[in-house]
This record gives structure tokens, sequence and C-alpha cells, in this order.
């Protein structure tokens, strides 16, 4: 063996085995305690997420869920579904009143713009909206004069106890535009 072919395979001989991967595995992760359930969760990365329940409260993490804080406390507001574009642009649905106990906001649709530091109200056109529960974001790659850019679809669903429908915007929900979903009859 040509010395440097020795000199090379010794210092490779001594460098650490990587260690076996380890299987995923759930882990509970600190939240403050709360009568229900902590009604919904979302991530944008590893790190950054938020969490919120029907006592109106709404927590972000920036470390995978190890610590959380406190962003929102809204009484009245029951946090149903979390969709977030990124770590600034998400939204909150609220599940409206005249369900569960206690819950008197009638705000079924708020969006933040900070990462959850300040929500405001999304207009929702057409007939009054009951409640929301359930939020997805839809991001849809694309080029764009060369670069990758995405192209954003929320759609925001309810509720339960109230007619079906389904609002969806495709600009970030500056505007709202609500479709009522209609049983079909056989």
């Amino acid at each position: 063996m040509h010395r440097r072919a020795f000199i090379a395979a010794s210092a490779a001989a001594a460098l650490p085995l990587p260690a076996a991967a380890q299987e995923p595995a759930w882990v509970r992760l600190p939240t403050e305690p709360y009568r229900g359930k902590q009604d919904d969760v979302v991530f944008v990365d590893e790190n950054t997420g938020w969490y919120g329940n029907g006592a109106g409260k709404l927590f972000k993490t920036t470390d995978g869920g190890r610590s959380w804080n406190q962003q929102l406390d809204r009484p009245g507001t029951f946090v149903r579904a979390l969709g977030f574009v990124d770590a600034n642009l998400g939204f909150l649905g609220n599940i409206g009143p005249d369900y569960f106990p206690g819950v008197t906001d009638a705000t079924p649709l708020y969006r933040t713009r900070d990462g959850g530091a300040s929500w405001e109200a999304v207009n929702i056109e057409g007939p009054a909206v009951k409640g929301i529960c359930a939020i997805d974001v839809l991001k849809i790659p694309f080029i764009n004069a060369g670069v990758l850019d995405h192209r954003v679809t929320i759609r925001a669903g309810g509720r339960v106890g109230a007619p079906a429908f389904l609002a969806t915007s495709r600009d970030r929900a500056r505007r709202g535009r609500r479709r009522t979903c209609r049983p079909t009859r056989p």
C-alpha cells in the first residue's frame, strides 16, 4: 500500500461512525393546561409553529415546541383552525357563537401579517358566516421571470352546527369569496 493511501485509510478509520438514525416518535410538548382540547397546531418549518384553544388563547414557538409564548388572549373566541403561509402571514378561524358555551366572538376569520403579534378581521363576501372549522393553505411553486415563487390559495371551511360553506382566496385574503356547498340530490 502506498504511504498516502495508508495515511488516508488510517485517518478515515479514526473518524467516529455516525449514530444510528432514530425512528420518528410522537413527543408530548409542554402546553398550557386547558380543560378542553388544544384545537389546532400548525408549523411553517421545523422550529416555528402556533397552537390555539377554545379559551381564545394562541401560543407560538420558535424552538420546535420546547417552549411556547402566548400571543393572544381573546376570551369569547374559540381558536378552532390555524393556517400559515409563512412565518408572518397566517389565519385564525373562530368557531363562532351559538354552539359552544362562552363563545361570543362573531368574527369567523382573522389574519396576521406579523407572525401573530397582531390580528385583524378578514371580510368574507356574501351571506354571514357563522364560524370556521378548517383552514387549508396550498402553495404551488412556479417560475416567475427566472425566480421561484408560489401561488397561494387559502381555503376556510365551516362550520359544525351551521350551513356548510367554503371561502377561497387567491390573493392572501385581501378579499374573501364565499362559496356555499349544497348537498347533492340523488
